[in-house]
């Protein structure tokens, strides 16, 4: 996102979900790239490990409903049982779900 020419910056009016969207058609496909990379162990244990807390106040601090995951199978739980009424936060977590997908087949695996 080049801040330097988007007028929703300067003005402080940022659309958060379209910009958001934006940022994950280009950051969840390298995401997705790097999960499939992992070996099944890999994956199972990258699933379930704490995400640090730097990271949970940083990338995601206040899901829609109060909700603190910590790890990314919670994520993936959560994004895949989300069904809030704004269309635009249901196509992120949509998109969020189908990558982080890979972390439940493990599971079942």
């Amino acid at each position: 996102i080049d801040t330097e020419n988007d007028k929703a910056f300067d003005k402080g009016e940022m659309n958060t979900y379209r910009e958001l969207e934006t940022t994950c058609q280009v950051f969840l496909p390298v995401v997705h790239t790097f999960l499939t990379s992992l070996s099944r162990s890999l994956l199972n244990r990258t699933a379930s490990e704490q995400l640090p807390p730097q990271l949970v106040g940083k990338l995601l601090p206040c899901l829609p409903g109060s909700v603190i995951v910590y790890s990314l199978e919670q994520l993936a739980a959560y994004a895949k049982a989300y069904n809030g009424e704004d269309e635009g936060t249901k196509t992120v977590f949509k998109h969020v779900s189908t990558v982080l997908q890979i972390l439940t087949t493990v599971n079942d695996q």
